[in-house]
């Protein structure tokens, strides 16, 4: 590792060690779907706890957001119209050397592009509450909200354990730590079964297969698969790729960190620990981990742990970490 790379890395931890926090942690079961999902509040409950305990957030209402189905407060409850506004509540207010954090435990999807936009493709999304009648919100917006309007200086740390989550922010750079996982254009599902035991598997055991095979046409349209990052050259000395993707996305380089669940063409589980209860995969590998090394882990060790965690459990979903701007993957994952 270059030395250059490593001080860097350690002024960059030293920039926000100081600074105000901010998170926001949002679980959502879909309790009484169809698709109902049964570790996501839990996820989150668990990273509160954590952060609280060990990152200096503090539990009030400036500095925390806790949003799940069941919130006593309204605006807390995880529907389109309160998540755009909690984005923005994370996001604006803050100055150079604050620090934000993300948890997002819930269903991701694809969609097909907006007809005004030149985009022919799908592109993934999160799926709020009441998604069934105001839709996704689309990796696009996520970009707007979340990376175009940070300040330079504010680093933003997001979790994101959803399926198609690989590349949800649309940042610049996706590490690579082997070259036995090279980013190439996505991969379509080659027929539908494979589709329909992939779906089955991550946690939408409540359909029954032959309902699912009826209404294939409905989930097909709601749950496609995507086909949006091009891969242009190689990967780079530090092992980060970089991406190229289409549609009117912040060229400026700004300090987000995101790890999620999967590649964007799998899905990510929603699984039982014994002793632990119903979790996300990558909550319980994330949290886990943090927890057993003291809160004191690098980029390239927890990302490690979090793929060795899934095929332990023979899971074959990929998690990834994908930057704003090259991040020492050997450098503190501070947040």
């Amino acid at each position: 590792m270059p030395r250059e790379h490593h001080e860097h890395s350690l002024n960059h931890a030293r920039a926000y060690a100081g600074g105000h926090k901010k998170a926001l942690l949002i679980g959502i079961n879909y309790t009484g779907t169809a698709h109902a999902l049964k570790g996501c509040i839990a996820d989150v409950q668990h990273m509160k706890e954590f952060l609280v305990a060990h990152r200096g957030y503090h539990d009030t209402p400036e500095s925390l957001v806790f949003m799940a189905d069941d919130a006593p407060l309204e605006h807390h409850r995880p529907t389109h119209r309160n998540l755009v506004a909690a984005f923005q509540w994370l996001v604006v207010g803050n100055t150079e050397g604050d620090s934000l954090f993300l948890h997002y435990s819930g269903h991701g999807a694809q969609m097909a592009a907006k007809a005004d936009t030149s985009r022919d493709r799908k592109q993934d999304c999160i799926v709020p509450l009441d998604y069934e009648s105001t839709g996704c919100i689309e990796a696009d917006f996520l970009h707007r909200a979340l990376v175009h309007a940070l300040p330079v200086g504010v680093k933003l740390t997001v979790v994101f354990d959803c399926c198609h989550s690989g590349t949800m922010l649309e940042l610049p750079y996706t590490y690579r730590p082997t070259d036995e996982q090279p980013m190439a254009p996505k991969k379509k599902p080659s027929d539908l079964l494979a589709d329909v035991e992939s779906i089955l598997h991550r946690g939408f055991t409540p359909i029954d297969i032959h309902v699912l095979l009826e209404d294939v046409a409905g989930l097909s349209a709601l749950f496609p698969h995507r086909d949006d990052v091009v891969a242009n050259g190689g990967v780079d000395s530090l092992g980060y790729k970089h991406e190229h993707f289409a549609g009117d996305i912040d060229p400026t380089e700004k300090s987000v960190v995101v790890i999620s669940g999967c590649e964007d063409d799998q899905t990510s589980a929603d699984t039982v620990v014994q002793g632990y209860g119903n979790t996300g995969a990558l909550s319980y590998a994330i949290v886990s981990k943090l927890k057993a090394d003291g809160g004191r882990v690098n980029y390239e060790s927890l990302l490690a742990h979090a793929r060795q965690f899934m095929i332990d459990n023979k899971l074959t979903q990929i998690p990834q970490l994908s930057c704003g701007m090259e991040v020492d993957p050997t450098g503190s994952f501070e947040f």
